[in-house]
Order: C-alpha cells, then sequence, then structure tokens
C-alpha cells in the first residue's frame, strides 16, 4: 500500500466565546465546505476549535473519503500558530481509522499547551486500501435526552452479517446548523454479536464545569459502530 500525506489550512473566525473564565476561540476551514467528500480527494471538512476542560485548543472535524477505495492509518496532525509563530503541534487517529470511499470519520485533537491560537492547519496521512467491514450497521438513530450542556444520544446497534462480530466500540459526530463538527466521542460496548443479533448503545455529549464547550449547539448526530471480527 502506498502511504500518502494530505495539508489543508485552516484560519480561526475572529469571534471569542466566553465560558466560565475560559476564552475558546471558534475556527472554520477556509472557503466552502464541501457537503459531501470530494471526488479523487481525501479532505477536512467541517472543522472548529475550542478549549477542552485544562484549557488547551482543539480542533475537532472531519477526514472525508473521495477516492474509489477506503483509505486506512488515517492520521490527523494539527498544528497550532500564533501571530505567525508556531505554539504547538499534535496527531491523534481519527475515531474510526480504515474509512469506506464516500464515507467520513470524525477526528478530535487536543494541543498540548494553553496557549491561545489565532491560525491552525491539518495534516492527513493515510494508506490506500484496509478492510471494510460493513456488518455492524446503526439504526433507529434518536436524541435520548437534551439540556443546555449535555445531549445524550443513542442507537441500536444491528449485526446484519453471517458471521459474529465484536462491537469495538461505537463513534458519535456531533453536528451544529451549519453541519460543522462540534465534537467527536466514543463509547466501548466490546461485545460479540451474532448474526441478527443487537444491543443498544448511547454515547454522552456534555460540558463538565467550566468548560468551553458546543453542546448547546447541538443540532445533529451521526453514530457509527466498529467492528472486529471474531472466531466465536
Amino acid at each position: 500500500m502506498t502511504n500518502y500525506r494530505v495539508v489543508l489550512a485552516a484560519a480561526v473566525a475572529s469571534g471569542l466565546l466566553v465560558y466560565g473564565g475560559f476564552v475558546g476561540i471558534e475556527a472554520a476551514v477556509n472557503g466552502t465546505v464541501p457537503a459531501a467528500p470530494t471526488a479523487g480527494e481525501v479532505s477536512v471538512q467541517g472543522s472548529t476549535v475550542h478549549l477542552d476542560r485544562t484549557g488547551r485548543p482543539t480542533v475537532v472535524g472531519e477526514v472525508a473519503n473521495g477516492r474509489n477505495g477506503p483509505i486506512t492509518n488515517v492520521t490527523v496532525t494539527v498544528t497550532g500558530y500564533r501571530n505567525g509563530d508556531r505554539v504547538a503541534s499534535a496527531t491523534q487517529r481519527t475515531l474510526r481509522t480504515t474509512i469506506p470511499a464516500g464515507a467520513t470519520a470524525p477526528f478530535d485533537v487536543h494541543l498540548p499547551t494553553e496557549s491561545a491560537v489565532d491560525d491552525y492547519d491539518v495534516s492527513v496521512s493515510f494508506r490506500e486500501g484496509g478492510d471494510v467491514d460493513s456488518a455492524l450497521v446503526v439504526r433507529n438513530q434518536h436524541v435520548e435526552s437534551r439540556g443546555q450542556d449535555r445531549v445524550v444520544v443513542g442507537g441500536t446497534v444491528v449485526n446484519i452479517g453471517d458471521r459474529p462480530r465484536e462491537l469495538s466500540r461505537v463513534v458519535a459526530t456531533f453536528y451544529d446548523a451549519n453541519r460543522s463538527v462540534i465534537g467527536a466521542r466514543q463509547s466501548r460496548p466490546t461485545r460479540t454479536l451474532r448474526p441478527g443479533e443487537s444491543v443498544t448503545v448511547s454515547v454522552r455529549f456534555r460540558t463538565l464545569g467550566d468548560v468551553p464547550s458546543y453542546a448547546r449547539r447541538f443540532d445533529d448526530f451521526d453514530l457509527a459502530a466498529v467492528a472486529n471480527r471474531t472466531d466465536a
């Protein structure tokens, strides 16, 4: 398989958000954010930035696979800048490390600094190929509860395949009304589902204390199940 690296740039918007003493900066990728993966390309879409509960700038968004086949070992590197100077950099895997053709996977990258950033860029590394297991699907996706600073979403994971699958984790991507990503979370049920078997799952998106959060901007979400094959 061939290794690839794609570099994308983003700039922080001018507005500041203040939460209980923390100052958060909202950001979006420059230009038009595509509603679907661009044909033939791997891109980042719908990114935003806020401060996590320890005051670190945190960039969330989605990697979109516009290629004809899957990509795997997908990692995202975010570099933050202040007045043109590099502040910090961090690398994380997307929450789904293999992305099928035409699909997306969220990322959640925390910069190891409490310094404010006014600009950042994102680079994506990946390999062509990877096993795509579509046996586990999430049905009946719904909002279980919603408060000012907390959203709980749920669904039913069903094994539609002909072999047992281990449900290793459930990935939730949260969006605002502009379809920008405002959060990415995961839960790890870690249980085996036989063909036709199902299980209910839930994922929470919330604020802890004086934490900048976009939970109150929640408008939509998507759940995806990550499966492992099992010999059981």
